[in-house]
């Protein structure tokens, strides 16, 4: 039982961190950089959003299989 505690605390604190880093990612590639390639604002927004999501989801990915599910 305290083996799953330790599990759940791992499994929020991955999760906590990859909404951190998805915000980080969304706010650099829409406010830090900005619109690239000629790219419309309008579309880079959907550009940045679909990047930050799937930086979310390797990190999720990675973080759960390795760190917090590992055996």
């Amino acid at each position: 039982k305290e083996g799953s505690y330790v599990e759940l605390a791992k499994f929020f604190l991955i999760t906590v961190i990859s909404l951190f880093a998805d915000i980080l990612v969304f706010y650099c590639l829409s406010q830090v950089i900005g619109p690239q390639f000629a790219i419309p604002e309008v579309i880079w927004l959907k550009v940045s959003v679909i990047l930050a999501g799937f930086t979310a989801a390797i990190f999720n990915f990675l973080g759960y299989k390795f760190i917090v599910f590992k055996k």
